[in-house]
């Protein structure tokens, strides 16, 4: 970075993989980084990974965290509604 100061956005990209979203979690304690057909889950603060991947077999169209946080929502182009825990990662019937 010029001067020394630190850009922001490429902090982003070093740490986490390219993303066409970024949610948080209502309580502030999880970031979703959206892109594409994959959803990545990092605790804050320091961008930890939280468990693998959650992926869908077509194109995100929205995601959405419950209000406590426990649950992650995705609708997909293909009009399917899919459903996460963040705690593992396992979706919900």
């Amino acid at each position: 970075a010029a001067g020394g100061r630190v850009d922001g956005t490429q902090a982003w990209r070093d740490l986490i993989a390219p993303a066409s979203k970024l949610i948080a979690s209502p309580n502030g304690a999880l970031i979703a980084a959206v892109g594409g057909s994959g959803i990545t889950l990092y605790r804050l603060p320091g961008l930890t990974q939280q468990g693998r991947v959650l992926r869908s077999e077509t194109a995100l169209t929205a995601v959405g965290f419950s209000a406590d946080g426990a649950l992650l929502a995705a609708t997909t182009s293909s009009c399917q509604l899919l459903v996460w825990s963040t705690a593992d990662g396992r979706p919900l019937q």
